[in-house]
Formats: C-alpha cells, structure tokens, sequence
C-alpha cells in the first residue's frame, strides 16, 4: 500500500512539474507578438532587372522561409511565426488581431559593369550588389498602408570575371549578373539573418513605441574632386551603396532603429526629400505603400578623398608587372562619442603588361574605388562610440 502511495505521489509530482513547464511556456510565448509572414520580397525601386529575373524571387523567399523555420524551431524567434498568404496590397483584408508583417524590402539591385581590352580582345568584368532590408511593419487599415517599425539590414556583394589572370571574354549576361545576386542575398540570409540584436524592438512592437531614437543616413555627397571625375555620370550609383553599406553596419553595431538610406530606390528617394515619408514597393501584383516617422537622428556621409599611385619595392616592380597603391577617405557627421568623423584605408592592385601591346592592362579605378570605400563605409558604421 505504501509503495503504491509513492508511486502514486511521484507520478503527481510529476505531472505538477509538467503543468509548470506548460505553464511557464505558454506564458512565455504570451508574451511574444505574433508576426504574419508570406512568402514575398518587394522592391523600393522602379527597375529591378535582377530581382525579377527568372527563379531569383522564388530561391530567396525559399531562403527566408527555410532560415525562419530553423530559428523557431530552434526556439531563437523572439515573436509568434504565423505564415499565410497575404495580398500587402489589401489591408483590409488582414486579420485584425495579427497586424504586425515581416516583409522583405529589396534596396539594392544592381551591377557595375566594366571592361578591359588586352591586345584587341575585349574581356568583361561586373560587381554585383544586394541590399534586403527585413522590414517589421504594422498594418494600417485606415491609410492602407503599412508602417515601418524597424528593418534588419543585410548587404553585400561579389564579383563576376575578377581574376585578372582568367579574364571573361564575353559580355556577362543579365542572367548571369541575376543568379550571382541571388546567390549572395541567399548567403546573407543564411549566415546573418538573425533576431538577437532586436530582443528590444520585438518587446516593445505590440505598442508600436519604438519611434523615441530613430536614425536614418539623409545624404551621401562627393566632396573629392578625384572621386568625382572617377564616378562621373554614375554618382548616384556609389551614393547609394555606399548609403546602404553603412546603414546595415551602423545598425548592426548600434542595434538602433536604423531606416533605409534616403537615397535607396527612386521612388522612396523622390518622397522623402519631399518629408512624406512614404514609398510605393513594387509586387508582381501592384504596388504596397509603406510609411514612417521622420528619423529622429540625421546621418550624412562624404566620400571626401581619393588617391592612387605607384607601389614598389625592390621585390614588387618588373618588367611585365606594377603594384598601384589606392587610398579613399569617407567622413561622417555628426560625430557620436570617440568614434572618428573621418577614416580612410588603402589597398594595393597588381597590373599585368600584355607582351604584344606593351601596354598595361589597368583596373578600371571606379570599380577600384567602389570595393574600397565600401569596406570603409563599413568600418565607419562599426566604429566604438
């Protein structure tokens, strides 16, 4: 009788232990908001022929639904994964006791193409850059429009034909240039898409009081006279990446509410000069407003420095090869803490002479100077304050 009392004691332990942990769970979870995902990217801008190429949508909405499962599987989602089909241009049609979205934003799409001619062969080369902001919205069915809480910024970029002793000679077809961007935004949500930095935001998302500190890199300017005879006529290309590489640093170092850059996508661009805040994303289906607070903080960027010379040493200089030395400066205002308003580095390149021309096959210097003041731009936002 007495063992039966224990066994029947240990088993109510037990399942009061159980109920606990059922308890602390559910209490646990009450206390994440719920997000709808559905499975879709937008674009901020009005042409995006990599984005829309064939199969380039589809490979990345697989890739942020497959890396969403894994984190909640793995308990590491700090809000409620609810997935359905959703038309974001029907607001009114969401439910209205989930009205907070995950929706991807594409901010960067875009290559810069060059070429080089080597003993009367053209050979090809293209930097191929993506920019995905992971954006946390909340419908808002009076304006049909959704409002963005915060974004989660990924960037980066590759190159196609970069080795200049296996030169393409071939132009680099738009296909080629869609599947090499779709290639490093599923990298980047592979390796960096992550909810750990934005514990805070997912706390306070079901008031919708995240606006206090809000910041937002309002104008990237080319004070270098170098950088702009280099990047002449394509200004607006470096502005925006360099806007965009910043951003996604900045935020990931500051884990601050941090907008997409005023220059990412020609429409959004054209609204917020205007102090609208508001932007139309393209969807296969039309297109989806979005809206949000004027930032708070202002950030402004200048690449204010270019330089480039001949490197040698006893080892490095021959008869049929040179090292170039290139150097840039990138400022940033206002200065925060200790961190440094203005930063440079350097990287050296080795030309090759071609044995029948006698010439030099040269870098093209803007797209030089493209890769190295990204990894300043990156440094500049990383920096301690």
């Amino acid at each position: 009788m007495q063992s039966f009392l224990k066994i029947l004691l240990l088993h109510f332990f037990i399942y009061c232990c159980v109920l606990g942990i059922i308890a602390q769970a559910d209490a646990a979870t009450a206390k994440k908001p719920t997000l709808s995902w559905s499975a879709d990217v937008l674009a901020m801008d009005d042409y995006n022929p990599l984005l829309n190429a064939p199969g380039v949508r589809e490979r990345i909405r697989q890739a942020i639904t497959k890396k969403l499962h894994t984190l909640d599987a793995e308990g590491k989602l700090p809000f409620i994964l609810k997935e359905q089909d959703m038309d974001f241009n029907s607001i009114h049609n969401i439910d209205a006791d989930d009205p907070i979205g995950l929706i991807p934003l594409s901010t960067l799409d875009v290559s810069f193409d060059t070429s080089y001619n080597v003993n009367g062969q053209e050979y090809y080369r293209s930097i191929v850059f993506s920019g995905l902001n992971i954006a946390i919205c909340s419908a808002d069915p009076e304006q049909n429009s959704w409002r963005i809480l915060g974004t989660i910024p990924l960037n980066g970029y590759d190159a196609i034909g970069a080795d200049m002793y296996h030169l393409s000679n071939r132009p680099i077809t738009l296909q080629e240039k869609a599947n090499k961007f779709a290639d490093i935004t599923v990298r980047l949500i592979n390796e960096y898409l992550d909810f750990n930095q934005d514990k805070k935001m997912m706390r306070d998302i079901e008031t919708k009081a995240l606006l206090p500190d809000t910041y937002q890199v309002t104008d990237v300017t080319l004070s270098s006279p170098g950088a702009q005879k280099i990047f002449a006529g394509r200004e607006q290309f470096i502005k925006d990446v360099i806007g965009a590489f910043f951003t996604g640093s900045y935020q990931q170092k500051t884990r601050r509410i941090v907008y997409p850059p005023r220059s990412s996508g020609a429409k959004w661009k054209r609204d917020v000069i205007t102090n609208l805040y508001t932007f139309q994303a393209n969807t296969p289906s039309g297109e989806v407003t979005f809206t949000m607070e004027e930032p708070r903080h202002s950030i402004k960027l200048d690449f204010s420095g270019v330089a480039a010379h001949e490197f040698t040493t006893g080892k490095t200089r021959n008869a049929v090869t040179r090292d170039i030395l290139y150097k840039a400066w990138l400022k940033k205002t206002p200065v925060e803490g200790r961190e440094e308003a203005e930063l440079t580095d350097q990287t050296i390149r080795r030309e090759i002479k071609d044995a029948n021309s006698g010439s030099w096959i040269e870098y093209d210097r803007a797209d030089v100077f493209t890769e190295l003041v990204i990894d300043i731009a990156n440094k500049l936002g990383a920096q301690k304050m």
